[in-house]
């Protein structure tokens, strides 16, 4: 499978054909190279992409694909959207394999969409989790309540996953393949060892690119906060914010900027400082795409659970609410670690040594703590977020088809 593989053109010369007479008449909008951007309206290294501020369907049905939307109610009351490739067009009536592919942390399903153009015969649901646009309904409240945001992948991974999961297993009759970058990974994690029955039951095989559980070794310009996270949480919640999400519309408006000069490069250089980078795997014509849904659906208590992590040693945990409230949860004034050796899904670990939030030995010492079947593979020196968009993504594409 190429995942959906290049589904929104990283190839030039695969779009050029079809944007011949568009970008007649249409301004530029992608450049082949990041310093190409700075004339970006008469250099022969740009053009119009119409992927662009389009839909996941828009996207989809552009190349040909099928696209259909599907609602799921969570067991706490959240109404998740799922979107589905079933076929590339062909055969269009034969059972195809299952993928499943969960974003990661301040995004959607879209995010997927980077990736490529092709598809090489896979039934494809992508998760659009709890916070999201597609995904900002719940049964009581909406995102401008407070309670809509009391959530973090914890939440997610109990709520989300299962009901995602067991309705996709319903609707195919097949057990899943589970592809998931960064906290999806932390949440494929989550599900299958608390929840290992229902995701022996569902689950064929789980890829983790990116994967973040234990976060000794981040290096990541977000570790800066963790010293000051109670202040942080007191001054946004005194603001009444609790999460990103489709309310705050000025927020996700500067992401637009992304692809314009001279703030691309700021916005390649804040990549840099959060995830890391690896100059010859970014790719100057996927950036403004990925980065327009970006960020959304990430709850404050999100983040502030991985910075409880980070502040810990080799502490994968449930969410630290202090030692009285831990009593009362727990019956411990610690929160328990989650039982990663009950997991019992085959699991292949993918990551990259230029990737500052999944650090190298992190992943190794994840890799050492499963009791399943396992593998671990470094890729390309990838930073985070290559695993969506880079050079060589077509290439880790073809390489994840042993492992489906």
């Amino acid at each position: 499978m190429y995942l959906i593989n290049h589904v929104v053109a990283t190839t030039v010369t695969l779009i050029l054909v079809d944007l011949t007479t568009l970008s007649e008449c249409r301004p530029n909008n992608i450049c082949r190279n990041f310093i190409d951007y700075s004339s970006i309206q008469t250099n022969p290294n740009c053009w119009y992409n119409p992927d662009l501020g389009a839909t996941a369907e828009q996207i989809a049905t552009r190349y040909g694909f099928p696209f259909e939307e599907h609602e799921v109610t969570t067991g706490d009351g959240y109404i998740i959207t799922l979107f589905r490739i079933p076929h590339n067009g062909s055969d269009v009536h034969r059972k195809r394999p299952v993928v499943f592919l969960q974003h990661g942390i301040a995004a959607d399903g879209y995010t997927w969409m980077v990736a490529g153009r092709n598809s090489s015969g896979y039934d494809v649901w992508i998760s659009n989790c709890r916070g999201t646009e597609p995904s900002s309904k719940h049964v009581k409240y909406t995102p401008y309540d407070r309670e809509f945001w009391l959530y973090s992948f914890h939440e997610m991974a109990l709520y989300d996953i299962p009901a995602m999961l067991d309705f996709v297993a319903a609707k195919t009759q097949q057990q899943i393949s589970y592809v998931g970058h960064s906290m999806g990974c932390t949440m494929a994690l989550i599900y299958t060892s608390l929840m290992p029955q229902q995701a022996q039951t569902n689950l064929k095989s789980i890829v983790a690119l990116a994967p973040v559980a234990f976060m000794d070794h981040v290096t990541s310009a977000v570790k800066l906060i963790v010293p000051f996270r109670y202040i942080i949480w007191e001054v946004l919640s005194s603001a009444g914010i609790y999460g990103v999400g489709p309310q705050l519309k000025n927020l996700q408006r500067l992401s637009h900027l992304c692809g314009s000069y001279p703030f691309i490069k700021v916005c390649v250089l804040t990549n840099a400082l959060l995830s890391g980078i690896n100059t010859m795997e970014a790719s100057a014509s996927a950036f403004p795409i990925g980065i327009r849904h970006f960020p959304i659906g990430l709850s404050m208590k999100t983040i502030f659970h991985y910075a409880q992590i980070m502040d810990t040693r080799r502490r994968f945990q449930f969410f630290d609410y202090g030692p009285e409230l831990n009593w009362r949860l727990y019956n411990s004034s610690l929160p328990p670690e989650y039982p990663i050796g009950n997991v019992r899904i085959p699991m292949h670990l993918f990551y990259g040594n230029r990737d500052t939030l999944s650090a190298e030995k992190d992943v190794h010492y994840l890799y050492e703590q499963l009791r399943t079947n396992k593998t671990i593979k470094e890729v390309f020196n990838f930073a985070h977020l290559d695993f969506l968009g880079a050079t060589h993504s077509a290439d880790l594409y073809y390489m994840l088809l042993d492992y489906l």
